[in-house]
């Protein structure tokens, strides 16, 4: 499931690949694939590999956003 906060930005933005981009790129700071432990203590946000998964996740139930133009 995604959180509220990224299905919102998903739904209002419909840019599946610009989110997933971003979530890579905060990854130069931030471990992309922590292990469970570490993240549940660590972070006060999803994974970077969470936020890609789930992104892509998105695109899959609307495939309609992967067609627009820009």
């Amino acid at each position: 499931m995604i959180g509220p906060s990224d299905a919102y930005g998903l739904n209002a933005a419909g840019e599946p690949h610009g989110f997933a981009t971003a979530a890579m790129r905060l990854s130069t700071y931030r471990k992309i694939h922590p292990g469970a432990w570490e993240e549940a203590i660590f972070y006060d946000h999803p994974s970077g590999y969470d936020r890609v998964r789930r992104s892509m996740e998105w695109l899959k139930e609307h495939p309609e956003a992967g067609r627009r133009a820009p």
